[in-house]
């Protein structure tokens, strides 16, 4: 029997590790047993989240197989990983898929002896069947055309009931909850976001959903989702309606992200779903920031969706980005008092940073980028979130612009980190970053 091990890395960049669940290597893990009945393929998912960096390669069993799903984050540390356990298990082999890898596939086919392109879901199954007959072969490339009804929904069994069950997902309340993904996919080509292949969400068939809740409340007693949906009300008002009332006859409460814009009859069928939170990816209180970064929105659409998601007892947590191009001198008063005047319930704060595939990262000239850096474990926005704001460690912020670029005066590094300090200093000083 062949043994694969589907690799769930450290997630350094997060202070709680176990807040959300492992939904890509419990997805393929439910794939891979649906599809070979446990009788030639025998699946494990390998959880190294709360491991210390130096220790990792000790808590890994052997494997034929092991599978990794990379992003840039965590390309640095795959690779250190694999050159450990190509000593311990040198007959093993390496596949990896995700964002990373379609970015970089001729560096990444250097690291692992495969490499899948595109959607995973049918190329997993064929280079397994090639291994099983010593045939594996270097790169694995899917068409797009996914049909998401073919595939079951993730079950959690994988991993331990207390890494699926979190009481702590919701600000508002203190329920049973976990991490769900409905729709895959997003049509918006935002300049900071390594959205490489932006579509229209392709969500299951309305009775995948409520299959999938049924049996998250049956075994294991949830009570609330988080939805990890790039935009979890569908741009589309008949299909929004549609997913909104599956979810509210699902009897949970739910969370998500979404996009600025959804229709006052959208946000209202929500709040009788049970959406209880709503974060809205704001990015920048700067009309010009988000012109340049393509977000196609506006302040006034912004003060609109805040103002229909507090009619409607829905809490509102804006997220921020600090150091995107073209930022007025005065970013930081300028977001303060956008902050103030719109009084969202939370704020979401974090550094820029130019990711690998986004449309700024490809073209850093014309953004006024000077330098990027290329250690791929310092390329994560997560940095000024989540860790202690004030360290200044050499992470987050892996870039430098030019002293000027076509709109003005830029930043330096250390002046977008002060800036993220003295934000951060006030959304705490105003009880908004709880």
């Amino acid at each position: 029997m062949v043994t694969v091990g589907l690799i769930i890395t450290p997630w350094f960049y997060w202070i709680k590790q176990f807040v959300h669940q492992p939904l890509t290597q419990l997805y393929l893990a439910t794939l891979i047993d649906e599809h070979f009945d446990n009788k030639a393929v025998s699946v494990r998912i390998i959880d190294l989240r709360g491991i210390k960096q130096e220790e990792i390669q000790y808590h890994i069993p052997r494997c034929d197989i092991y599978l990794y799903s990379v992003t840039s984050p965590d390309f640095t540390l795959v690779k250190s990983l694999i050159e450990e356990l190509k000593c311990y298990y040198p007959g093993s082999k390496h596949v990896a898929g995700g964002i990373h890898i379609n970015i970089f596939p001729k560096e990444s086919a250097k690291v692992f002896d495969a490499i899948v392109l595109g959607e995973g879901e049918k190329s997993l199954i064929k280079l397994i069947d090639d291994f099983l007959k010593d045939k594996l072969k270097d790169i694995y490339n899917e068409k797009p055309g996914l049909e998401l009804t073919k595939y079951p929904f993730p079950r959690r069994h994988y991993i331990p009931a207390a890494a699926v069950v979190n009481t702590s997902l919701f600000k508002s309340v203190n329920i049973r909850g976990t991490a769900v993904l409905f729709a895959r996919g997003c049509p918006f080509k935002c300049g900071f976001c390594a959205n490489v292949t932006p579509r229209s969400p392709q969500i299951p068939e309305l009775f995948k959903l409520k299959e999938e809740i049924d049996y998250l409340k049956k075994e294991y007693r949830i009570e609330g989702l988080a939805l990890n949906d790039e935009v979890c009300i569908p741009v589309n008002e008949k299909q929004a309606t549609s997913f909104l009332e599956t979810l509210g006859q699902a009897n949970v409460k739910w969370r998500g992200q979404t996009r600025v814009g959804f229709t006052q009859q959208s946000i209202k069928i929500a709040r009788q779903s049970g959406c209880l939170e709503l974060a809205l990816g704001i990015e920048s209180a700067s009309e010009q920031v988000l012109d340049i970064v393509n977000k196609k929105i506006k302040l006034i659409d912004v003060e609109k969706a805040i103002r229909l998601c507090k009619e409607n007892g829905i809490k509102v947590q804006m997220c921020l980005i600090i150091g995107l191009p073209g930022e007025p001198t005065n970013i930081v008063s300028l977001t303060k008092s956008f902050i103030e005047e719109n009084q969202p319930d939370y704020v979401m704060l974090a550094g820029f940073c130019p990711y690998p595939g986004s449309a700024i990262y490809n073209n850093p000239q014309y953004y006024g980028i000077k330098r990027i850096g290329h250690d791929y474990s310092r390329h994560t926005h997560f940095m000024h979130r989540y860790r202690d704001y004030k360290e200044e460690k050499d992470t987050g912020i892996p870039f430098e612009y030019y002293p000027e670029n076509r709109w003005g005066r830029t930043f330096t590094r250390q002046e977008i980190i002060n800036n993220v300090v003295e934000l951060q200093d006030f959304l705490i000083a105003k009880g908004f970053n709880r």
